[in-house]
């Protein structure tokens, strides 16, 4: 099974934060940006509300690129950080590579260490890229412990959904008046359906989805 090419992360910035130092999407863009000067990350580059940059914040000091996107929504500001990992898997293939010329008379061998240092090897590399991570947004946040795909803003997300008669209250997908279960969750969003009236004018005004499946 191939390894994905980029590892993606979403932090919402705390709403405390954000009201305390009166940031808007491109102050917190500004302030991202001279964070990242100070850590010495190369090839910064800003564009709008976007950031590229270089960090060798990974094992063996790999260096690998990184995008941080920042967006608003009804629930803050967040920032949505995609690194990079091709140079980790480049790396990957010319050991394995190496290792199999080497292993000619030790084709047992060679199986056992292939898949063991390949799953080591990535998957160590994207634990310490996404705890560097969030460290950093920690740090510069002042937050200690901080979910950052955040509670806080799934339980107000969730409060919306509530209050909305289309969307499902568990993860927010949009549902017509003649969905039994959530197209996407599959939660039960109707007690009983038999029960629904013949009379459907009251539902002009409802957001009706259809979904065309193949035969």
């Amino acid at each position: 099974m191939p390894f994905p090419l980029s590892i993606t992360q979403k932090f919402y910035i705390p709403e405390d934060f954000v009201k305390t130092h009166e940031i808007d999407l491109y102050s917190a863009v500004s302030l991202v940006f001279g964070e990242l000067e100070r850590n010495h990350a190369t090839d910064l580059i800003r564009k709008g509300t976007d950031l590229r940059f270089r960090s060798e914040k990974s094992l063996f000091a790999i260096p690998f690129d990184s995008n941080i996107k920042f967006q608003n929504d009804e629930f803050g500001i967040f920032l949505t950080v995609e690194s990079q990992t091709l140079p980790f898997i480049r790396i990957i293939l010319a050991v394995i590579v190496f290792s199999a010329l080497l292993s000619l008379y030790s084709v047992i061998s060679f199986i056992i260490f292939a898949p063991i240092f390949i799953f080591l090897f990535y998957t160590v590399n994207v634990i310490v890229i996404q705890n560097n991570n969030e460290k950093f947004f920690a740090h510069l946040f002042g937050v200690a412990n901080f979910d950052f795909d955040s509670s806080e803003a799934t339980e107000r997300r969730q409060k919306e959904w509530l209050k909305d008669v289309n969307r499902c209250p568990a993860c927010g997908t949009f549902v017509s008046t003649i969905d039994y279960y959530c197209p996407e969750c599959g939660l039960k969003v109707k007690q009983n359906i038999s029960s629904m009236p013949l009379n459907i004018t009251k539902y002009q005004n409802r957001i009706v989805k259809y979904i065309y499946t193949k035969k």
